[in-house]
Protein backbone atom coordinates (compact mmCIF):
# COMPACT_ATOMS: atom_id res chain seq x y z
CA UNK A 1 0.00 0.00 0.00
CA UNK A 2 1.11 3.50 -0.81
CA UNK A 3 0.21 5.95 1.81
CA UNK A 4 -0.13 9.36 1.10
CA UNK A 5 2.08 11.15 3.23
CA UNK A 6 0.16 14.07 5.72
CA UNK A 7 1.92 17.61 4.84
CA UNK A 8 -1.01 20.45 5.23
CA UNK A 9 -2.36 20.35 2.38
CA UNK A 10 -9.97 15.93 -1.44
CA UNK A 11 -13.52 13.23 -1.30
CA UNK A 12 -12.67 13.61 -2.77
CA UNK A 13 -13.54 11.86 -3.79
CA UNK A 14 -16.06 11.55 -6.01
CA UNK A 15 -19.68 10.26 -6.10
CA UNK A 16 -24.28 11.83 -8.20
CA UNK A 17 -27.59 11.68 -6.61
CA UNK A 18 -26.25 8.29 -5.01
CA UNK A 19 -22.39 8.90 -4.89
CA UNK A 20 -21.34 9.20 -8.59
CA UNK A 21 -17.74 7.92 -10.46
CA UNK A 22 -18.27 8.40 -13.97
CA UNK A 23 -15.78 7.51 -15.90
CA UNK A 24 -16.47 9.30 -19.64
CA UNK A 25 -14.83 7.12 -22.74
CA UNK A 26 -13.96 9.19 -25.99
CA UNK A 27 -17.16 11.10 -27.51
CA UNK A 28 -17.33 14.40 -28.47
CA UNK A 29 -17.59 17.76 -26.50
CA UNK A 30 -18.60 20.44 -29.02
CA UNK A 31 -16.30 19.85 -32.00
CA UNK A 32 -13.27 18.35 -29.87
CA UNK A 33 -13.11 14.45 -29.37
CA UNK A 34 -12.97 13.97 -25.69
CA UNK A 35 -10.10 11.74 -23.87
CA UNK A 36 -11.19 8.87 -21.90
CA UNK A 37 -11.63 10.11 -18.43
CA UNK A 38 -13.12 9.22 -14.70
CA UNK A 39 -15.52 12.18 -13.53
CA UNK A 40 -16.43 12.08 -10.16
CA UNK A 41 -18.75 13.94 -8.34
CA UNK A 42 -19.84 13.55 -4.41
CA UNK A 43 -22.88 16.39 -4.46
CA UNK A 44 -25.56 14.61 -2.13
CA UNK A 45 -25.37 12.37 0.68
CA UNK A 46 -28.44 9.05 0.60
CA UNK A 47 -31.19 10.32 0.14
CA UNK A 48 -33.49 10.68 3.11
CA UNK A 49 -30.24 10.67 5.56
CA UNK A 50 -30.51 11.36 9.09
CA UNK A 51 -28.45 10.51 11.96
CA UNK A 52 -28.94 7.04 12.86
CA UNK A 53 -30.26 6.25 16.57
CA UNK A 54 -28.01 4.30 19.02
CA UNK A 55 -30.29 1.10 19.15
CA UNK A 56 -30.03 0.64 14.98
CA UNK A 57 -25.89 1.63 15.23
CA UNK A 58 -25.62 -0.98 17.85
CA UNK A 59 -28.10 -3.45 15.68
CA UNK A 60 -26.00 -2.89 12.41
CA UNK A 61 -22.54 -3.42 14.26
CA UNK A 62 -22.01 -4.25 17.53
CA UNK A 63 -18.33 -3.11 17.81
CA UNK A 64 -18.19 -0.06 19.67
CA UNK A 65 -15.84 1.94 17.72
CA UNK A 66 -17.37 1.41 14.34
CA UNK A 67 -20.20 2.45 15.92
CA UNK A 68 -18.40 5.96 17.02
CA UNK A 69 -17.78 5.73 13.05
CA UNK A 70 -21.36 5.94 11.92
CA UNK A 71 -21.83 8.88 14.56
CA UNK A 72 -18.86 10.96 13.36
CA UNK A 73 -19.55 10.21 9.70
CA UNK A 74 -23.04 11.71 10.12
CA UNK A 75 -22.23 14.72 12.24
CA UNK A 76 -18.98 15.37 10.09
CA UNK A 77 -20.76 18.08 7.45
CA UNK A 78 -22.68 19.76 10.33
CA UNK A 79 -19.66 20.49 12.43
CA UNK A 80 -17.06 21.78 9.46
CA UNK A 81 -16.96 26.08 8.76
CA UNK A 82 -17.58 27.66 5.94
CA UNK A 83 -13.63 28.07 4.51
CA UNK A 84 -11.90 28.38 1.44
CA UNK A 85 -8.96 25.88 0.30
CA UNK A 86 -6.81 25.49 -2.30
CA UNK A 87 -7.24 22.40 -4.30
CA UNK A 88 -4.73 21.09 -7.08
CA UNK A 89 -4.91 17.95 -9.26
CA UNK A 90 -1.90 16.64 -10.88
CA UNK A 91 -3.23 13.97 -13.67
CA UNK A 92 -1.44 11.06 -14.96
CA UNK A 93 -1.98 8.35 -17.41
CA UNK A 94 -0.18 4.73 -17.99
CA UNK A 95 -0.24 2.65 -20.92
CA UNK A 96 1.43 -0.08 -19.24
CA UNK A 97 -0.94 -1.05 -16.49
CA UNK A 98 0.14 1.26 -13.86
CA UNK A 99 3.90 0.06 -14.29
CA UNK A 100 4.82 4.02 -15.43
CA UNK A 101 2.88 6.91 -14.80
CA UNK A 102 2.87 10.23 -17.22
CA UNK A 103 1.72 13.62 -16.12
CA UNK A 104 -0.77 15.16 -18.32
CA UNK A 105 -0.99 18.21 -17.02
CA UNK A 106 -2.00 20.63 -13.56
CA UNK A 107 -5.71 22.15 -12.46
CA UNK A 108 -5.95 24.29 -9.79
CA UNK A 109 -8.67 25.97 -8.24
CA UNK A 110 -10.38 27.28 -5.40
CA UNK A 111 -12.67 25.67 -3.22
CA UNK A 112 -15.24 27.55 -1.07
CA UNK A 113 -17.24 25.83 1.07
CA UNK A 114 -20.17 27.34 2.75
CA UNK A 115 -23.55 26.16 4.15
CA UNK A 116 -22.65 22.28 3.57
CA UNK A 117 -21.77 23.13 -0.18
CA UNK A 118 -19.36 23.38 -2.10
CA UNK A 119 -17.96 25.24 -5.22
CA UNK A 120 -15.21 25.88 -7.12
CA UNK A 121 -13.46 28.85 -8.60
CA UNK A 122 -10.38 30.54 -9.81
CA UNK A 123 -10.07 26.99 -12.28
CA UNK A 124 -7.10 26.86 -13.95
CA UNK A 125 -5.41 24.33 -16.31
CA UNK A 126 -1.85 24.83 -16.37
CA UNK A 127 -2.22 28.50 -15.19
CA UNK A 128 -4.77 29.05 -17.64
CA UNK A 129 -8.35 30.33 -16.83
CA UNK A 130 -11.36 28.05 -17.26
CA UNK A 131 -14.92 28.50 -16.71
CA UNK A 132 -15.65 25.35 -15.12
CA UNK A 133 -14.45 21.78 -15.01
CA UNK A 134 -16.88 21.04 -17.44
CA UNK A 135 -14.42 22.40 -20.29
CA UNK A 136 -11.87 19.91 -18.98
CA UNK A 137 -11.06 17.16 -21.55
CA UNK A 138 -9.53 13.74 -19.89
CA UNK A 139 -9.83 13.25 -15.71
CA UNK A 140 -11.32 15.89 -13.35
CA UNK A 141 -12.31 15.46 -9.72
CA UNK A 142 -15.37 17.58 -8.03
CA UNK A 143 -16.53 16.07 -4.32
CA UNK A 144 -18.40 16.94 -1.32
CA UNK A 145 -16.85 16.44 2.46
CA UNK A 146 -17.96 14.33 4.03
CA UNK A 147 -20.45 12.44 1.30
CA UNK A 148 -18.00 9.38 0.88
CA UNK A 149 -18.05 8.68 4.89
CA UNK A 150 -21.60 9.63 4.96
CA UNK A 151 -22.59 6.64 2.52
CA UNK A 152 -20.20 3.84 3.95
CA UNK A 153 -21.24 4.52 7.45
CA UNK A 154 -25.38 4.80 6.65
CA UNK A 155 -26.83 1.46 8.20
CA UNK A 156 -29.13 0.70 4.92
CA UNK A 157 -26.14 -0.04 3.13
CA UNK A 158 -25.33 -2.71 5.68
CA UNK A 159 -21.32 -2.43 4.94
CA UNK A 160 -19.36 -5.54 6.60
CA UNK A 161 -16.49 -3.53 9.02
CA UNK A 162 -13.71 -6.79 9.73
CA UNK A 163 -10.77 -5.52 12.33
CA UNK A 164 -7.39 -6.01 10.89
CA UNK A 165 -5.16 -4.34 12.84
CA UNK A 166 -3.58 -1.17 15.06
CA UNK A 167 -2.19 1.66 13.63
CA UNK A 168 -1.11 5.62 13.68
CA UNK A 169 -1.44 8.08 11.14
CA UNK A 170 -0.25 11.76 12.06
CA UNK A 171 0.08 10.71 15.60
CA UNK A 172 -3.31 9.90 16.14
CA UNK A 173 -4.08 5.93 17.58
CA UNK A 174 -6.32 4.02 14.69
CA UNK A 175 -7.83 1.21 14.18
CA UNK A 176 -7.89 -0.33 10.82
CA UNK A 177 -11.42 -2.31 9.64
CA UNK A 178 -11.96 -4.30 6.18
CA UNK A 179 -14.77 -2.62 4.38
CA UNK A 180 -16.96 -4.57 2.10
CA UNK A 181 -20.01 -3.81 0.75
CA UNK A 182 -22.92 -5.62 -1.84
CA UNK A 183 -23.58 -4.20 -5.02
CA UNK A 184 -27.09 -4.48 -4.15
CA UNK A 185 -26.93 -1.60 -0.95
CA UNK A 186 -24.06 0.61 -2.23
CA UNK A 187 -24.19 4.09 -3.29
CA UNK A 188 -21.02 4.17 -5.48
CA UNK A 189 -22.92 4.63 -9.13
CA UNK A 190 -19.97 3.99 -11.84
CA UNK A 191 -21.09 5.26 -15.04
CA UNK A 192 -19.03 4.72 -18.46
CA UNK A 193 -20.73 6.13 -22.09
CA UNK A 194 -24.58 5.03 -20.92
CA UNK A 195 -23.69 2.30 -19.09
CA UNK A 196 -24.45 2.83 -15.33
CA UNK A 197 -23.81 0.36 -12.51
CA UNK A 198 -24.22 0.54 -8.21
CA UNK A 199 -20.57 -0.68 -7.64
CA UNK A 200 -19.93 -3.29 -5.02
CA UNK A 201 -16.38 -2.80 -3.72
CA UNK A 202 -13.90 -3.85 -0.69
CA UNK A 203 -11.59 -1.62 0.86
CA UNK A 204 -9.98 -0.20 4.34
CA UNK A 205 -10.63 2.56 6.53
CA UNK A 206 -8.61 4.16 9.94
CA UNK A 207 -11.04 4.73 12.81
CA UNK A 208 -9.74 6.69 15.54
CA UNK A 209 -11.21 4.39 18.54
CA UNK A 210 -11.82 7.28 20.74
CA UNK A 211 -13.87 9.48 19.06
CA UNK A 212 -14.60 7.65 16.13
CA UNK A 213 -13.03 10.26 13.97
CA UNK A 214 -12.20 8.62 10.13
CA UNK A 215 -8.25 9.37 9.05
CA UNK A 216 -8.41 7.49 5.77
CA UNK A 217 -10.02 5.44 3.45
CA UNK A 218 -9.57 3.47 0.63
CA UNK A 219 -11.96 2.11 -1.80
CA UNK A 220 -11.80 -0.46 -4.81
CA UNK A 221 -15.05 -1.53 -6.68
CA UNK A 222 -15.32 -5.39 -7.68
CA UNK A 223 -17.40 -7.52 -9.86
CA UNK A 224 -17.91 -5.20 -12.49
CA UNK A 225 -19.92 -6.85 -14.86
CA UNK A 226 -19.05 -8.66 -18.72
CA UNK A 227 -18.90 -5.63 -21.51
CA UNK A 228 -18.64 -2.55 -18.98
CA UNK A 229 -16.11 -0.13 -20.04
CA UNK A 230 -14.16 0.36 -16.80
CA UNK A 231 -11.35 -2.57 -15.61
CA UNK A 232 -10.76 -1.18 -12.30
CA UNK A 233 -11.32 2.02 -9.92
CA UNK A 234 -9.69 2.98 -6.85
CA UNK A 235 -9.92 5.50 -4.28
CA UNK A 236 -8.22 7.10 -1.35
CA UNK A 237 -9.00 9.56 0.46
CA UNK A 238 -6.69 10.69 3.77
CA UNK A 239 -7.87 13.56 6.53
CA UNK A 240 -5.83 15.70 9.38
CA UNK A 241 -6.81 17.94 11.82
CA UNK A 242 -6.31 21.80 9.83
CA UNK A 243 -7.15 24.99 11.97
CA UNK A 244 -9.56 27.55 10.65
CA UNK A 245 -10.43 29.85 13.08
CA UNK A 246 -11.32 28.99 16.27
CA UNK A 247 -12.22 25.25 14.81
CA UNK A 248 -10.01 22.38 13.92
CA UNK A 249 -11.95 19.91 12.05
CA UNK A 250 -10.92 17.00 10.19
CA UNK A 251 -10.12 17.72 6.65
CA UNK A 252 -9.24 15.76 3.14
CA UNK A 253 -5.42 16.46 2.50
CA UNK A 254 -4.81 14.19 -0.32
CA UNK A 255 -6.90 12.24 -2.13
CA UNK A 256 -6.13 9.82 -4.87
CA UNK A 257 -8.40 8.34 -7.31
CA UNK A 258 -7.55 5.72 -10.47
CA UNK A 259 -9.67 3.78 -13.05
CA UNK A 260 -8.68 1.87 -15.69
CA UNK A 261 -10.32 0.69 -19.15
CA UNK A 262 -11.12 -2.32 -21.00
CA UNK A 263 -11.04 -0.97 -24.50
CA UNK A 264 -7.18 -0.15 -24.27
CA UNK A 265 -4.19 -0.04 -22.36
CA UNK A 266 -5.14 2.93 -20.62
CA UNK A 267 -5.25 4.14 -17.07
CA UNK A 268 -6.02 7.78 -15.61
CA UNK A 269 -4.85 8.72 -11.98
CA UNK A 270 -5.85 11.93 -10.47
CA UNK A 271 -3.40 13.31 -7.34
CA UNK A 272 -5.26 15.75 -5.70
CA UNK A 273 -3.91 18.20 -2.96
CA UNK A 274 -5.49 20.62 -0.37
CA UNK A 275 -3.88 23.16 0.87
CA UNK A 276 -4.44 26.67 2.83
CA UNK A 277 -7.26 25.79 4.74
CA UNK A 278 -9.08 29.49 5.50
CA UNK A 279 -12.42 30.75 7.17
CA UNK A 280 -14.92 31.43 4.49
CA UNK A 281 -15.21 35.67 4.59
CA UNK A 282 -14.59 39.08 2.98
CA UNK A 283 -10.80 38.71 3.56
CA UNK A 284 -11.00 35.05 1.52
CA UNK A 285 -11.87 36.56 -2.03
CA UNK A 286 -8.55 35.68 -3.43
CA UNK A 287 -7.74 36.78 -7.54
CA UNK A 288 -4.85 34.19 -7.80
CA UNK A 289 -3.86 36.05 -11.33
CA UNK A 290 -1.51 34.03 -13.52
CA UNK A 291 0.32 32.79 -10.62
CA UNK A 292 0.28 28.88 -10.20
CA UNK A 293 0.03 27.36 -6.71
CA UNK A 294 3.39 25.94 -5.39
CA UNK A 295 4.50 22.09 -6.45
CA UNK A 296 3.36 20.37 -3.43
CA UNK A 297 5.85 19.27 -0.81
CA UNK A 298 6.22 15.28 -2.29
CA UNK A 299 4.56 13.93 -5.22
CA UNK A 300 2.76 10.52 -5.03
CA UNK A 301 4.40 8.57 -7.68
CA UNK A 302 2.29 5.38 -7.33
CA UNK A 303 -1.26 4.85 -7.17
CA UNK A 304 -3.02 3.55 -4.28
CA UNK A 305 -2.89 -0.28 -3.92
CA UNK A 306 -5.54 -1.77 -1.81
CA UNK A 307 -3.23 -4.55 0.34
CA UNK A 308 -5.24 -7.85 0.54
CA UNK A 309 -5.15 -9.18 4.27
Amino acid sequence: MVRPSVACSVLAVAIAATPLLEAQAAGPIGSRPRRPGVREEQRRPVKAVEEPQTTLLQLVHEDPVVQKAMRYAFSFSDALPDFVCDQRTERFESRDNGAKWKKIDVVDAEVVYVERRENYRNIRLNGRPLRSFDSLDGTTSTGEYGTVLRNMFHPSVEAEFTYLQDDEIVGVPTRVYKVKVDERRSHWRIGFNDQHIEAAYRGRVWIAPENGAVLRIEMEAVRFPLGFGLASSEMAIEYEPIEIGAARPLLPVRSVNMACFTQEVLCRRNDLFFRNYRKFGVEATVDFGEEALDEPDEALDEPPTLKRP
